[in-house]
């Protein structure tokens, strides 16, 4: 066996990957003085990089809900892309490493030093590094567990655990299930 082969040469080869990932942030260094612990959600879609048996691409969308110690709610969207690296040892078990950046957009809710309704707005570069195993139940299904640190550059440092669900979609033509003949009884003679 092929130790560092890519694990969808045993599960079908996909394509695209989307993945959902829920969890929860945890503020770091002096940010845990101003910050307490918050939950995020991040939708990822993935493109295998051709003749790279172990790399992919990705673009990801997410929102972290981020309570502020001082009565108020913080709300961060990123926006950004990155590489993956994956790799399986064992037949269903993957591992993957993940480098991502982008751009993000905070909203500062309540704060008592702001008027009822108000909400400030701002925005910079973000820098994200997730790793993690994930489990295939099927060949296009896997559920993984991802540690990340996340810095939100003029903002804060996040810590974050988080459960993710992936969707594998074979390329056209190479799908898991193949159909290798079809027989047809004629039902009127002619």
């Amino acid at each position: 066996p092929k130790l560092f082969s890519p694990l969808y040469s045993n599960l079908g080869n996909p394509f695209l990957d989307v993945a959902l990932t829920p969890g929860a942030v945890v503020p770091l260094f002096s940010d845990a003085d101003l910050f307490t612990v918050g939950a995020s959600a991040i939708v990822t879609g993935e493109l295998k990089v051709a003749r790279v048996p172990f790399l992919y691409t990705h673009g990801e969308l997410g929102y972290n809900l981020i309570p502020v110690r001082a009565e108020s709610l913080l709300s961060v969207i990123p926006l950004g892309i990155g590489l993956d690296f994956k790799i399986n040892a064992l037949p269903r078990l993957e591992a993957k490493a993940v480098l991502s950046g982008g751009y993000y957009i905070g909203a500062l809710h309540s704060s008592p030093f702001l008027a009822q309704g108000d909400v400030v707005w701002d925005g910079n570069p973000y820098i994200c590094i997730r790793a993690g195993p994930s489990f295939y139940f099927t060949p296009v299904l896997s559920v993984g567990l991802e540690t990340s640190y996340t810095n939100y550059f003029g903002l804060s440092h996040f810590l974050g655990l988080s459960i993710t669900g992936s969707y594998h979609l074979p390329i056209q033509g190479r799908s898991p299930v193949e159909i290798k003949t079809v027989e047809v009884d004629r039902l009127f003679p002619v």
